[in-house]
């Protein structure tokens, strides 16, 4: 499945295709039988509906392929009327033609009219009906070579026999281009009797997957080629996905771990979906979206807000908005890419992940926690549920920008990255390691000069030859270790966190990715994409390896559904000087704050953030008098047109009633309620911030 408008040779002849009148309305091709290959391919449309191929009239099978090169094109007939499709189409029906039979089919390419926008958006939200209403689903993989035949048929039998040719096949099936588009996750799980089909012999869906999970098990996994391994693994992903579909549809208490990225009965949501599925291959980047609507559990909610007439860029804004509306920024900011931005779709903005690209590293976002006796728990702030607090974000259309507010914690001055250096010396020095981690887990049964020599072993070997930055990195002293040797024997409470040498939360961060990432290409791309950084405030942290000296990071206050506080690493630009900004200062009630001008980098990690300064910026906030507070829900978003044509009416009174509130909290101000700590450690615990408005482009 790949609806996007023909493009090349497909462009040639427009066919006239007759209205769909009703709304659960499908074309049907009727392929004529044919003696042999070379006979021309005919065929009819019918207009049918859903409802009736839902009875026993009309049943049809659906066919799941590959568009391919729509420059490379052959000619059928419908309606005694010359139609070009794609190669990979047409060898389709020439291998699914019966030598005296009529067939009854259901192709994208032909059923869908490609010019009509309207339509197929329409279509696209039925998608995961017409496949699950098809008796049957074809996935058509190409032409076979003489050579795997016997192979093939033996896959039908489920018993291969070792030869030279099998490791071939194996690639030659799992490097298909099939198993790498986004569409046919959907055509697989909803389709009652999926058939794979080499050429002109197919075997049912279980049988082909028995099959090659049988080969990979025998050892043929071990010489596959990374694309080969790639489609194994999204084999087994489709495979437990259409497993978990189907026992959610004949149980009702279905097994939430049959697919990896956690299938439960009431299905996936959309950014769950576009999580598992990014970065596979679509015609047109957009589908992304599209071919997930009639999948997800939220795609009806999102449907009316996109079509095909709009940009890539605007459709992935579309959902990018819905998320941040409903609550769920934390989890869309997690899956900005940390790859090259002149790759990504034209026009997108920054808080706007690009679905078309594949995520090269996990995300750097974690859970901000505070104390609570001797246990943590997760902070609980949920802007939509609190009255007492005014809208803190809207949308501007055009430039694309999101104008929220926001408090700005600290600034980054030296970034030294990637650290691919750092995990090849981990790999070679695992004893040092190990002795680290041993003197550091039981310090009772060790010694300070044990400690000392471990740390300056760890440092020397592994982090001053990966880094080579003393800007990022001093080399510890001796005065530094022993505050931080007291701190771990219990002997002070001084936390030595903003100790300049203090390697132990990174050191434990990377640690946890080098050993609990299972793949290897991910532990690989999520080192590469990951740099060092030193903070102002004398933090040690990790962050995208794109991030600059001059950063900030920031805690944008955006509606959120989840337990969790996260900060952002933003870069600020410089931009024209619009309307848009005092526009945005009325509506967001703020008239005197600063607006910065800003595109999000991605997440940070940070050892341990500073509670204190995130209750106090809630605080903050709650100081405007509640009756100028805008009456309605901070998730509503509101659209501020280009310019200065909006309508403010009434914001000139709201702004009159607010007062002067100061944006600041000077660094050197005490913040409330935070408990005194040692002057040694004032540096890390005052916690000073600036509120601003965050206009991120």
């Amino acid at each position: 499945m790949a609806t996007n408008t023909p493009k090349g040779a497909l462009a040639i002849s427009v066919f006239p295709y007759k209205q769909l009148e009703e709304a659960d309305s499908i074309r049907l091709i009727h392929l004529h039988p044919a003696s042999s290959r070379e006979v021309e391919v005919k065929c009819e449309l019918i207009h049918t509906t859903l409802r009736i191929c839902e009875d026993i009239y009309d049943q049809y099978t659906a066919v799941s392929y590959v568009w391919g090169d729509p420059n490379n094109t052959k000619v059928i007939w419908v309606d005694e009327t010359p139609l070009p499709i794609t190669v990979n189409l047409y060898s389709a029906f020439v291998d699914l033609r019966h030598e005296k039979k009529a067939l009854l089919l259901w192709a994208d390419a032909i059923c869908i009219n490609q010019c009509d926008n309207e339509e197929k958006l329409k279509q696209v939200a039925m998608m995961g009906r017409i496949y699950s209403v098809a008796n049957h689903t074809v996935i058509y993989l190409g032409f076979l070579v003489a050579e795997f035949e016997a192979i093939w048929n033996q896959c039908a039998m489920t018993s291969v026999e070792q030869s030279p040719a099998l490791t071939e096949f194996v690639h030659t099936a799992l490097n298909q281009v099939w198993f790498q588009r986004v569409w046919v996750f959907q055509e697989l799980v909803f389709s009652q009797d999926p058939r794979v089909q080499f050429g002109r012999a197919r075997i049912p869906w279980n049988t082909f997957h028995q099959a090659m999970s049988s080969l990979m098990n025998s050892g043929t996994l071990l010489r596959l080629n990374s694309k080969a391994m790639h489609g194994s693994t999204l084999l087994s992903q489709m495979h437990r996905a259409r497993e978990s579909h189907q026992k959610a549809i004949w149980s009702e208490d279905p097994d939430p771990e049959m697919l990896p990225i956690k299938v439960k009965a009431e299905s996936l949501t959309m950014l769950e979906l576009l999580r598992a599925r990014r970065g596979l291959g679509v015609t047109d980047p957009k589908d992304m979206i599209f071919a997930h609507l009639g999948f997800a559990s939220d795609g009806q909610e999102l449907g009316p807000k996109v079509n095909y007439s709009m940009s890539c860029a605007e459709v992935f804004h579309s959902f990018a908005r819905s998320m941040i509306d409903t609550g769920f920024h934390l989890a869309l900011f997690g899956e900005l890419s940390d790859g090259c931005p002149s790759a990504r779709v034209t026009g997108l903005a920054s808080w706007t992940p690009d679905w078309s690209m594949a995520k090269k590293s996990r995300s750097l976002f974690q859970p901000v926690y505070a104390r609570f006796g001797n246990g943590q728990a997760p902070i609980t702030w949920f802007l939509d549920d609190d009255p007492s607090l005014p809208n803190t974000h809207i949308f501007i259309h055009e430039p694309p920008i999101l104008a929220c507010l926001g408090a700005e914690f600290d600034i980054v001055l030296h970034v030294k990255g990637p650290l691919t250096r750092v995990a090849e010396l981990y790999h070679k020095h695992r004893d040092i390691l190990m002795r680290f981690e041993k003197v550091t887990a039981n310090p009772f049964e060790s010694t300070f000069e044990i400690f000392e020599q471990s740390y300056r072993d760890l440092y020397e070997l592994v982090w001053r030859q990966g880094i080579k930055d003393q800007d990022v990195l001093p080399a510890p002293d001796s005065e530094d270790l022993c505050r931080m040797w007291l701190h771990l024997v219990r002997v002070t409470t001084e936390d030595p966190l903003f100790v300049p040498t203090n390697l132990f939360e990174v050191h434990k961060r990377l640690e946890y990715i080098m050993t609990k990432i299972d793949s290897a290409s991910d532990k690989s791309q999520s080192i590469d994409e990951l740099a060092l950084a030193r903070m102002e405030s004398g933090l040690l942290v990790l962050v995208p390896r794109s991030t600059q000296p001059g950063d900030l990071v920031v805690e944008l206050l955006l509606p959120r559904r989840q337990n969790v506080l996260h900060c952002v690493i933003i870069h600020p630009i410089t931009a024209e000087s619009g309307a848009f900004e005092s526009v945005v200062r009325n509506k967001l009630c703020r008239p005197t704050w600063p607006v910065l001008n800003c595109r999000i980098v991605g997440g940070i990690w940070l050892p341990r953030p500073r509670i204190e300064v995130y209750e106090e910026v809630v605080s903050r906030l709650r100081e405007f008098p509640p009756q100028i507070v805008p009456n309605k829900k901070v998730s509503g978003i509101q659209d501020v047109p280009p310019g200065s044509g909006v309508n403010t009416e009434g914001t000139d009174q709201v702004v009159s009633r607010l007062g002067e509130l100061s944006p600041h909290i000077e660094a050197n101000e005490k913040v409330s309620e935070i408990q005194e700590v040692s002057p040694e450690n004032e540096v890390g615990t005052e916690g000073w911030f600036t509120l601003k408005i965050f206009a991120i482009h």
